[in-house]
């Protein structure tokens, strides 16, 4: 895991390791839920989403609709350049990002913490909303893939059920930070919250 500020958290991990002994990331998403009603927790999980201003793009929207973390992978992801840091517009600094060797890993580790995990693909049969209320209130991980190949398919069995962003033509498609913002609109003013 890497994180831009990681000594922000030093102090809670170091109480948090002595309480138990979870895996590293199962330890740090815990630290970064647990200042937060975990009911409604959220994490995006970035799957190859590779270009910086996407990336910047998302953090933002992040920040805005409150998620507790945004994960992408060390391989594939946008690193933390100057050029995602600019379209991130000082949101980096805040918003944790962390970028993680196993995506699938991280995956089953965040369902371990009580995570539904919900994959956005525009071939899905259900609606973002229609995805979120056919779950108990509780917290919520979604995984937005990158454009043109969209969410792996090994990504896919990994997730609890596939959303789309409904289509009023029913074709098209949008921009993957678009789609987040979407995404997060929903999961925050849906009837779910």
């Amino acid at each position: 895991i890497t994180n831009k500020n990681p000594d922000i958290f030093l102090d809670k991990e170091l109480e948090l390791r002595k309480k138990n002994n979870l895996p590293p990331f199962q330890r740090f998403i815990g630290i970064i839920i647990s200042g937060n009603n975990e009911k409604n927790s959220v994490v995006l999980l970035l799957d190859r989403i590779s270009d910086p201003h996407n990336v910047g793009a998302i953090l933002r929207s992040a920040e805005v609709f409150g998620v507790q973390a945004v994960i992408g992978t060390q391989r594939h992801s946008a690193p933390e350049t100057g050029a995602l840091a600019k379209s991130a517009s000082g949101t980096l600094e805040r918003q944790p990002y962390l970028r993680v060797n196993n995506l699938s890993r991280s995956i089953e580790e965040l369902k371990s913490l009580g995570f539904v995990v919900l994959g956005l693909d525009g071939l899905a049969e259900k609606t973002i909303n229609e995805g979120i209320n056919s779950f108990p209130i509780g917290p919520m991980a979604f995984i937005l893939g990158a454009e043109g190949p969209g969410l792996r398919d090994k990504t896919k069995l990994y997730c609890d059920m596939l959303v789309k962003v409904p289509s009023f033509h029913g074709e098209g498609s949008l921009n993957v930070s678009n789609a987040a913002i979407i995404a997060l609109y929903d999961i925050r003013h849906g009837k779910r919250l």
